[in-house]
């Protein structure tokens, strides 16, 4: 399963940025219109190599520190304290919310430092490869300057005072080895997230993540089941912890069954919304959702352009959100329709929450899964499938291509392009 998780979630995210990077090399004309539309970017044709290196370095990077730090922390409280660690953090970093726990996370609810490192694996994994790698390259840019600067100052002490020149030397070789090499690996980055890209990512991620603990706060405060009988520590924590696994992963430490029915509407919205585009995550994804509330608000401006941070966003971008937001709702709407006939003793919520946690590929359930028919299970498989391949992709593989006139008038748009699904 382990292996699975990892493949899956390495595997997919890798094909599609080496399907970006070579869309306009290696693919027919037809084909590379097809990606370019469903993924709407522009790049470098960076090499394969250089994809997958950045690829992979990011993610054996990011999975191994957090299981070293998990691995320390939990060494007295498992018994198999590196295996445990491994595979939760595996399946953290991949969206996965598989648990060696009959019961998921519930045991762990109150361990802080437990709980964070699993929700941080998680939002990693969520806010795609193309914005890690940006955050990347800004402190590789930060890390570049501040030794530029203590080049210059070890140079100026050595001037000054040449007497301490055989003091200076060894850290200036040391120093100036670690700018030439800060500086080629910020130059081999592939495939970074443009600035918009990063911004709407970063910030719709805090928003959710604390809009989601407010709101469950709120809502579950006093309950008995859930948060009524914890401490405000850990009412706080299980609040926080299941806003950012209710986006993306599946993990839990509460019985999802248990929360109220207006929780649960939250958690079917922060699962349809997702996490970002080329991450480990479902859901329509964040910059999808942005688009749409911006193309909202300018129409009821009277505005012909939607913009984002102050920053023009593409027609493109803009009609592939709305194809896409339009596209999932109707289509989990007709799956939802399909298993309220099929299922009679089970409510609405109860199904729908089933069906958006199958199209964002979240894995949560209130516990009837087990429960449904073998045609509802059928039905959520599907759901799943058309979820991680995307309702743009399956799109733009059936329809005909646009036609030469309509593609370069396309292309003379002006707009920020953004990663749309």
């Amino acid at each position: 399963v382990m292996v699975l998780i990892q493949v899956g979630g390495f595997g997919v995210v890798t094909a599609f940025r080496l399907l970006w990077i070579g869309r306009s090399t290696d693919l027919s004309p037809g084909s590379a219109q097809t990606l370019g539309s469903v993924m709407d970017v522009t790049g470098e044709r960076q090499s394969v190599f250089q994809v997958l290196a950045s690829t992979a370095k990011i993610t054996l990077a990011v999975e191994g520190l957090g299981c070293l730090i998990m691995y320390f922390h939990m060494k007295e409280s498992v018994d198999s304290p590196l295996w445990f660690s491994i595979f939760h953090t595996i399946s953290a970093f991949n969206n996965a919310g598989f648990g060696l726990n009959a019961d998921n996370l519930m045991l762990f609810r109150s361990d802080m430092f437990f709980n964070m490192i699993i929700a941080g694996l998680i939002v990693f994994g969520g806010i795609g490869y193309p914005v890690l790698l940006g955050i990347e390259q800004f402190f590789l840019m930060a890390l570049h300057k501040a030794l530029g600067f203590s080049e210059a100052l070890m140079e100026m002490v050595a001037i000054r005072k040449p007497d301490r020149l055989g003091l200076v030397e060894p850290f200036y070789n040391f120093v100036d080895h670690l700018y030439v090499r800060a500086r080629k690996i910020k130059e081999e980055l592939a495939g970074v997230a443009s600035p918009l890209q990063m911004k709407i990512v970063i910030y719709g991620t805090l928003f959710l993540i604390s809009a989601g603990m407010i709101f469950t706060l709120f809502f579950e405060w006093s309950d008995e089941r859930t948060l009524g009988p914890l401490s405000v520590a850990d009412k706080l924590l299980v609040s926080f912890f299941h806003s950012v696994t209710a986006r993306t992963a599946g993990f839990n430490t509460v019985d999802i069954g248990a929360f109220q029915i207006r929780t649960l509407l939250l958690f079917i919205l922060l699962m349809f919304v997702g996490a970002a585009p080329q991450g480990t995550a479902g859901g329509i994804k964040i910059p999808t959702f942005v688009t749409m509330l911006g193309y909202i608000r300018s129409s009821f401006r009277g505005r012909t352009r939607v913009t984002v941070f102050n920053y023009i966003v593409s027609k493109t971008s803009v009609g592939n959100a709305v194809k896409l937001y339009v596209l999932s709702s109707t289509f989990v709407l007709g799956v939802i329709l399909l298993m309220s006939i099929i299922e009679v003793k089970f409510s609405l919520v109860q199904m729908a929450f089933e069906v958006v946690s199958a199209f964002g590929t979240v894995g949560l359930s209130t516990g009837i899964t087990m429960l449904l028919s073998s045609s509802s299970k059928i039905l959520l498989v599907f759901t799943m499938f058309i979820g991680r391949v995307g309702l743009l992709t399956i799109g733009s593989a059936i329809i005909k291509p646009a036609d030469e006139i309509t593609q370069s008038i396309a292309a003379r748009d002006d707009g920020m392009k953004l990663q749309i699904g």
